[in-house]
């Protein structure tokens, strides 16, 4: 019994033995069917391919693949201040939730962003009670890792969680780590794909905004790609010249041996990276001027060139323009200058540099040109000629300048307002005549208007109002005022002797003496014939008197070779209160005639008025 006995201990031992055996092969198939599942997983979740669903499917494998409900990808929020996040992958166990962005501060993402791998195994909820997320949801455990890209900087996390606690499985780090390398490498793919299809929308909208033509052609001079500009200034259709060549719009091109353009007009040189001015060819057959730059584009298989078109017709009028613009300035007779607001002159024609005695029109540019002006004429330009040139846009009026040599030049002045394209001031341009002949002119003309043509003295017409001014300002002010009238004796008996040209001649230089001896303040009028009349303001009866006399005794002793012996009468009158302009001359003639009457070359003065 004993052995038998033994021999069935030993067969429960086996039995045991082979049982636990069992169960450690069932144990370890478990574990080989859970890393294989993990495997397909990770397999299914890692593979290389690039989708819009490649980020959802690998948060779907991580949470299948450790067995949790909650999975998801954070990618830092670009250009945002603090730590925030935008979840753009979840899995929440049943299907894909809405990505959000939210702040990390208060989160267990938020020391993952910092650098660190997170693991929560239990209570996270409690852990961060700020984060009503996990609460909300229920979260009982987390595990998370920072995705860092190649250069170690952190560009996002990822994370798995769950409802309930989260054992460590041994192999749970690696599969995270193989995912977060996985997804870390996506997302700068992402990131890189973004800013490739930004960098191509800003070019695209570059190209397709600028003014120029731009057209690319290849090594055999076909048309690749152009802009709306290029297409509109050549007048086509869109799509309508991409594999046309590109001498159907500038027409002269060839290719040499080794692929590089050249144009025959231009000395069979190269213009590659350069720039040219030719002529293209609308598609209705017209020609029109154009500048032309070649670049070559780099890369590629074939050889590629960048043609940069402008056109340039409005260039090409405005310098024709500009052109006659100058040469009809340079040879105006009339003076130009343009100037800056603040007075310094830009341009000056050579007209206007020889009326003011500048050797060189450009030695003047920068000077002020205020300084051609008088020093009593400056004010009044700078501070009402100006203001009223930018307030109305333009004004004309007689001003002055003043030669290199000091000499005065009256001059009429039109000045204009210049403004650039949106209307605000710009310049003044200034169109200036020398008017000094007709200055001089004017001053003859009003000369010949109020003085006797013979002997230069005022006539009856200016007498006049010399002397109702002059009664006027007696009666305002109390002043005194003579008047003298003096006759040449025998002056008929001059002419009938010695003929009417001496007898005039003879007029002048009675004219001329008297001109001679009055003071600035006195004037001297013809009265009529051999009569003439001083007005003598300031100057009392005695006074008058005492001036009649030096006028009479210069004439009697005056240079009268070709009639010997000739003199003068004279009457002087005071005005007295009552007198009228008429009666004041009355009285002076009356006194002139008692000097012819009492002998002649005399002076005699009137008596007073009678009441």
């Amino acid at each position: 019994m004993g052995e038998a006995g033994k021999t069935r201990r030993e067969l429960l031992e086996e039995v045991s033995r082979l049982t636990r055996r069992v169960a450690e092969l069932e144990k370890a198939a478990e574990g080989y069917r859970l890393a294989n599942q993990r495997l397909h997983y990770l397999v299914q979740g890692t593979s290389s391919h690039h989708s819009e669903d490649f980020l959802n499917n690998l948060t779907k494998s991580l949470a299948s693949a450790l067995g949790v409900r909650y999975a998801f990808i954070a990618k830092l929020a670009a250009g945002r201040k603090g730590k925030r996040c935008r979840i753009i992958s979840l899995w929440t166990g049943r299907d894909w939730g809405e990505g959000f962005e939210y702040d990390t501060e208060g989160t267990p993402c938020g020391l993952v962003v910092d650098g660190e791998a997170v693991h929560f195994s239990s209570a996270v909820a409690r852990a961060f009670p700020n984060d009503r997320w996990l609460s909300d949801n229920g979260i009982e455990s987390y595990r998370a890792i920072p995705l860092k890209g190649p250069d170690g900087v952190i560009v996002g996390h990822m994370a798995v969680m769950d409802t309930r606690p989260m054992s460590a499985a041994p192999d749970a780090e690696s599969l995270l780590n193989v995912f977060a390398a996985r997804a870390a490498s996506e997302l700068i793919h992402m990131e890189d794909d973004r800013r490739i299809q930004e960098s191509e929308r800003r070019l695209r909208a570059i190209f397709n905004s600028i003014v120029d033509g731009v057209i690319t052609i290849n090594d055999d001079l076909t048309i690749e790609t152009l802009n709306p500009s290029a297409e509109e200034m050549f007048g086509y259709d869109p799509g309508e010249l991409p594999g046309r060549d590109i001498r159907l719009l500038i027409p002269g091109f060839y290719l040499s041996r080794g692929g590089v353009p050249y144009h025959l007009t231009y000395n069979v040189s190269r213009i590659i990276d350069k720039s040219c001015e030719t002529t293209g060819v609308r598609k209705d057959g017209s020609t029109f001027p154009i500048e032309l730059g070649i670049d070559r584009m780099e890369g590629g298989e074939r050889l590629r060139f960048v043609f940069s078109v402008r056109d340039i017709t409005a260039r090409k009028e405005t310098e024709e323009a500009l052109m006659l613009f100058h040469r009809f300035v340079d040879t105006a007779g009339e003076g130009l200058v343009i100037s800056t607001l603040d007075g310094r002159i830009k341009y000056m024609n050579p007209a206007l540099a020889r009326m003011i005695g500048v050797e060189k029109p450009e030695e003047a540019t920068g000077d002020f040109f205020l300084s051609f002006y008088p020093p009593e004429l400056r004010g009044h330009v700078e501070d009402s000629v100006v203001p009223a040139v930018l307030e109305r846009g333009q004004w004309t009026g007689e001003l002055e300048l003043v030669s290199g040599s000091g000499e005065s030049i009256p001059t009429f002045e039109s000045f204009f307002l210049m403004r650039d394209k949106i209307g605000s001031p710009m310049y003044l341009a200034q169109v200036i005549t020398d008017i000094t002949e007709r200055k001089r002119m004017e001053s003859e003309i009003k000369k010949q208007a109020v003085t006797d043509p013979l002997t230069g003295a005022f006539n009856r017409g200016e007498f006049n109002r010399i002397m109702e001014a002059e009664v006027e300002r007696v009666r305002r002010y109390g002043r005194r005022l003579s008047l003298i009238m003096f006759d040449i004796d025998h002056f008929k008996a001059v002419n009938d002797t010695f003929g009417h040209m001496a007898g005039d001649r003879a007029l002048k230089t009675v004219a001329d003496i008297a001109r001679a001896t009055l003071r600035r303040s006195d004037s001297l009028t013809r009265w009529g014939g051999e009569e003439f009349v001083i007005v003598a303001p300031e100057t009392g009866l005695q006074e008058a008197v005492r001036l009649a006399e030096r006028v009479r005794g210069r004439i009697e002793a005056g240079p009268f070779e070709e009639i010997p012996g000739l003199t003068a009468s004279f009457g002087v009158a005071e005005l007295e209160d009552g007198d009228t302009i008429d009666t004041f001359i009355t009285r002076t003639d009356n006194a002139l005639y008692d000097a012819k009457k009492k002998g002649r070359n005399r002076v005699e003065t009137a008596g007073r008025r009678d009441p």
